[in-house]
């Protein structure tokens, strides 16, 4: 995703659609999914962060003086009822763990780094590896319409399963990196797979599909 310049409030780029930005901003906050992160930015000079909220067809850029938990909370909304997708900043914590999925490709490095490792940890760390491609496999035969909403579902729900049981079975090991890893990813609830409850995407920068127009808020 490439940002568009941050000018003037309600500035919007071009686009199939149009509106002001709190019509954007509204349309955001009641969507199924939303794509959500932040990056340090300067404005005037001065240290702030640029908020990207992504979905479908709209993408919200705010630029906040903070990087913080109430600034998360005020531009998704206490009361989302959507699935957020999100890396693990801990001022995401307030999501509920069922509404909450972590970015798929920090989970995947997370993975292929534990995979290196020596003994168990490593072999957790494959397992999860392995589990990971079999998701995608999935996702990219029901993407390209070969597999039906159901039957994907059926697919994923069972690696679901086993990729929390392997984060148990590597929660469980002697305290170490590996460990405190997974018990930290288990704490964020178990990785969101179904194709109807936060899709297994990336989080906003890294996602290959770009949402269109992009309303730019300061």
């Amino acid at each position: 995703m490439t940002a568009s310049p941050v000018g003037p409030p309600s500035r919007l780029s071009s686009g199939p659609g149009r509106g002001t930005a709190n019509t954007y901003e509204a349309f955001v906050r009641t969507q199924p999914w939303v794509n959500m992160d932040e990056t340090g930015w300067r404005q005037r000079s001065r240290r702030a962060w640029l908020w990207v909220r992504a979905t479908r067809k709209v993408s919200v850029f705010r630029v906040a003086s903070t990087r913080s938990k109430s600034e998360a909370q005020g531009q998704l909304g206490e009361d989302f009822q959507g699935v957020a997708i999100t890396d693990r900043f801990v001022g995401y914590s307030w999501v509920n763990t069922a509404q909450r999925q972590v970015c798929w490709a920090h989970l995947a490095r997370d993975f292929q780094a534990l995979s290196q490792g020596e003994g168990l940890a490593g072999l957790v760390g494959q397992a999860l590896v392995a589990q990971t491609s079999a998701l995608f496999q999935a996702w990219g035969r029901y993407k390209r319409g070969r597999l039906n909403a159901w039957n994907v579902g059926r697919k994923l729900a069972p690696i679901k399963k086993r990729v929390r049981a392997f984060l148990e079975l590597g929660a469980a090991l002697a305290p170490g990196r590996a460990s405190r890893q997974c018990s930290a990813l288990l704490k964020l609830g178990a990785p969101q797979t179904s194709p109807h409850a936060g899709r297994p995407r990336r989080c906003a920068p890294e996602r290959a599909e770009t949402p269109s127009p992009s309303a730019v808020v300061q």
